[in-house]
């Protein structure tokens, strides 16, 4: 059972569109009738809550564990933000793309793993010369728009060329 107090870590697929999965935060209010917990996020403010709260159903948050394992996180978050992550993860909400996890070069293909357990696999063409900055480009765009094809579809669409 939850209380007050207790410092929490944020499940995949809570409110705010899972956009906090993972996060470390400190129970401040528990409404154990309506089964929602009422969380204070490290290093986050709800400006659109009274009392700068996160809502989340309780079967999305579980116990982090001591509060110096929590505090780790927090100072691996700050850490991260120093070092520029912030801004990646305040662009990939902005572009609705999920963090990135981690970019795997494997010969001619690009692999990236997504915050939100999905990978993306793009490969180069034979007849062209493999590029790391290539492959990224193409794999974001590519869980941009769904798939290589729509992205080319998009593309094609808006294109101007002017001679």
């Amino acid at each position: 059972m939850l209380q007050i107090g207790m410092i929490v870590k944020i499940l995949p697929d809570a409110e705010y569109s899972g956009k906090f999965t993972g996060y470390i935060g400190k129970v401040k209010n528990y409404f154990s009738q309506n089964k929602k917990v009422g969380v204070e996020l490290f290093q986050q403010t709800n400006d659109a809550s009274s009392k700068g709260l996160f809502w989340f159903s309780e079967s999305k948050v579980v116990a982090a564990g001591s509060l110096p394992d929590a505090m780790m996180e927090y100072i691996k978050a700050d850490l991260n933000a120093t070092f520029g992550v912030a801004n990646h993860i305040r662009r990939s909400r902005q572009t609705g793309l999920p963090q990135i996890k981690k970019v795997i070069y494997s010969g001619p293909k690009t692999i990236i793993l997504w915050a939100d357990n999905t990978k993306t696999i793009v490969s180069c063409g034979e007849a062209d010369s493999y590029d790391y900055y290539s492959g990224f480009c193409a794999a974001v765009v590519k869980k941009l728009f769904g798939s290589t094809t729509h992205a080319k579809k998009v593309l094609g669409d808006s294109i101007q060329i002017n001679d």
